[in-house]
């Protein structure tokens, strides 16, 4: 057990005084009355036994009363290990949890405003020589700078609500860089939060440092958010019928009915539906709207939900094409069935040239390219075309009756997909469709038990190489393949062993062709991202734009404006923004005056789950040299004291004080004297 020195000097004063006072009086007591020896003897004939056991018992009672009295002054404490030390600085790290859920109520009112008082209460149990640092959510520069107790409060007055999460191990990381730039202290780490539910995962953290786990506790609350959104179809078109699936999710252990959808574009609203939702499930609906113009759009999907609502809104955006971009390759420029066909809809702006014709960079725009009547496939277009696909380009490749086969070979080996081996003459008609792939979405209303499909008089018999990202289309049998489809990269290609003269086959004027080659054109699998997760998503890829040695691309939004870092690459252009955008919305990509693209920003979900940890977990997670202090008290200066010090004594020294005052007045009052009658005789 330890004292505080000082006090305890204090106390011994106190028993000083009474006990020299007692000593005066008894030496008055002793000259007065001993001297006359007969009245001794009376005294000592008229005092009793009894009467010496209850003036020692109140003696005794007064002497512990008093002592006990001391101690209380002296603040004793049984130390444990990792205490403070008093001769030493502190440097004290406070991290307040200042991400969404830390928004929620209790009965003290919201968390954070609850964690900035009890960061204050930490802060005060310390000394004047201590420094600080506060930690957030945000984690910039001004938060590795020493402070003393007047800055620290101010930067906490200042601190609000940030989109920005972290897990246990970021936090725990970011106090240890502190605290190694920073030596000559006695270490310690706050951890104000709600704990929010993560992986139960043993963290790594700094064994010389002493971790303090303030655990915040919100009331109950159901919680509903936007989980994400996608369209059907990733090409939209002016004015045609859009369908859009939306994920909304109940992060509550109750069942919802009739929660209310709210879509709009452009601020203008498109829908209105109802979902019901189970227990800690997800609810998927498609919510079907029209009349779009050319050019970017603005979506916004909301759920009513309160008291949470930083993820009831989930931003989208995304682009109205004015046309489609296609390129027919041919030996020769002349009129074919595939230009023809595309001419068909004004949606697609379609170009044919010749082989010497072809511009390499202008290849990456095309939605499609089809090779038509080319009869070689020379090495350095076939070096552009694997590019082309593995980076989300859609590629056609009709087979023509006078073919190099060579070329051919080289080519579709490359790329990773069948090759044809020989052309057969061999009228033969395609008896069967896949009609779970993508290209026959949508195509027949009704499928005829009797299906009428193309033949042909001639055909190239594929390799059987490759299996593993092939699918038939259409064939006689599973051993004769007619139209194959390939997934290359991040592309499609689609092979067709049917050549495209007429005096062969019937294909470019079957029913079948038009919707298959419209098909082929809108599945481009590369499409620009709907929306990003602030905190989590730093960098956005765009179609591929040039700039000169001096232009730069500018970010915009209604409250900031932002210069991206940029990249061009095979994919397109890549900006980097890391944590440059703060908040949620629309941003404007522009080059000069021209709107390059819109980006869409959403706050992270992982946020939405009000799930807490459990102490046991806390403990398990953090492991040894790991304090949890019980955050749900008036205060807990004194938690944190007790902490700093040990097990404290001094509440049970006024307890024990009190008891034997007690007993020294029951003794007074009720412990009885009789006089000694052979005395008074």
């Amino acid at each position: 057990m330890k004292l505080y020195y000082p006090e305890f000097l204090f106390g011994l004063l106190l028993i000083a005084i009474p006990v020299i006072i007692h000593l005066f009086n008894f030496r008055k007591f002793k000259k007065v009355y001993f001297s006359n020896t007969s009245f001794l003897k009376d005294i000592q004939q008229q005092t009793s036994s009894r009467r010496n056991i209850k003036e020692r018992l109140i003696l005794l009672s007064r002497i512990l009363a008093i002592t006990f009295l001391v101690l209380a002054f002296a603040k004793p404490y049984i130390p444990q290990e990792n205490t403070f030390s008093a001769n030493q600085s502190h440097l004290v790290s406070i991290y307040i949890d200042n991400s969404y859920s830390m928004e929620a109520v209790n009965q003290d009112g919201r968390l954070l405003d609850e964690a900035k008082r009890k960061a204050k209460e930490i802060v005060a149990t310390y000394g004047l020589t201590d420094k600080f640092q506060l930690l957030s959510n945000d984690f910039n520069g001004s938060q590795n700078r020493l402070l003393d107790k007047e800055a620290f409060l101010e930067a906490l007055n200042a601190l609000e609500i940030s989109a920005r999460t972290n897990d246990y191990q970021q936090i725990l990381n970011q106090q240890e860089r502190f605290f190694k730039t920073n030596n000559g202290y006695q270490k310690h780490a706050y951890l104000v939060s709600d704990f929010q539910q993560q992986d139960n995962l043993q963290l790594q953290k700094d064994s010389t440092v002493k971790y303090h786990l303030i655990k915040l506790k919100a009331n109950s609350l159901p919680n509903v958010a936007v989980d994400s959104v996608w369209f059907i179809s990733p090409l939209h078109r002016p004015q045609s019928k859009e369908q859009l699936v939306v994920r909304v999710k109940n992060y509550s252990d109750k069942s919802l009915t009739d929660v209310s959808l709210t879509l709009k574009i452009n601020n203008q609203i498109k829908t209105i539906g109802k979902v019901a939702i189970a227990p800690r499930e997800s609810s998927l609906d498609t919510l079907t709207f029209s009349g779009l113009n050319t050019g970017w759009q603005k979506g916004e999907l909301r759920v009513k939900d309160y008291p949470m609502v930083f993820d009831d809104a989930l931003f989208f955006a995304f682009q109205v094409k004015k046309d489609l971009p296609i390129t027919i390759i041919n030996s020769i420029i002349e009129t074919n069935a595939i230009a023809s066909a595309f001419d068909t809809d004004s949606f697609f702006k379609v170009q044919s040239i010749g082989e010497s014709q072809i511009n390499y960079s202008d290849l990456k725009q095309q939605h499609l390219i089809v090779l038509h009547n080319l009869k070689r496939i020379s090495e350095g277009l076939s070096q552009q075309l694997i590019a082309y696909i593995k980076n989300g380009g859609n590629l056609s490749v009709f087979l023509p009756l006078e073919a190099d086969l060579v070329s051919y070979t080289n080519f579709l080996k490359a790329a990773g997909v069948n090759y044809p081996i020989r052309y057969q003459k061999d009228s033969v008609m395609a008896a069967s469709l896949n009609l779970k792939h993508p290209v026959f979405e949508n195509v027949f209303e009704n499928i005829p038990q009797q299906i009428d499909l193309p033949k042909t008089s001639g055909y190239y018999q594929l390799s059987n190489v490759t299996k593993t990202n092939k699918q038939n289309l259409m064939e006689v049998d599973a051993a004769l393949p007619l139209l194959q489809a390939y997934q290359v990269g991040k592309g499609n290609l689609y092979l067709s062993a049917i050549p495209l003269e007429p005096q062969i086959s019937n294909f470019t004027n079957h029913g079948l062709f038009l919707p298959l080659l419209f098909k082929m054109a809108l599945l481009k699998r590369q499409e620009q991202t709907l929306f990003y997760i602030l905190g989590m998503q730093e960098t956005a890829l765009i179609d591929n734009v040039d700039l000169a040695a001096s232009e730069v691309l500018t970010l915009k939004s209604a409250q900031q404006e932002i210069i991206p870092e940029l990249r061009n690459t095979s994919l397109g252009t890549v900006i980097f923004f890391a944590d440059q955008v703060k908040e949620q919305g629309f941003y404007d990509l522009y080059k000069k005056d021209k709107l390059i693209a819109m980006l869409a920003f959403n706050q992270s979900r992982k946020e939405s789950d009000l799930s807490y940890t459990s102490d046991a977990d806390l403990d398990n997670s953090f492991g040894k040299n790991t304090e949890i202090i019980e955050a749900d008290t008036s205060s807990i200066a004194n938690q944190i004291k007790e902490v700093k010090l040990g097990a404290s004594l001094w509440k049970l020294c006024i307890i024990l004080v009190l008891i034997f005052l007690a007993i020294e007045m029951l003794l007074v009052r009720y412990f009885k004297i009789q006089a000694n009658k052979t005395a008074i005789n």
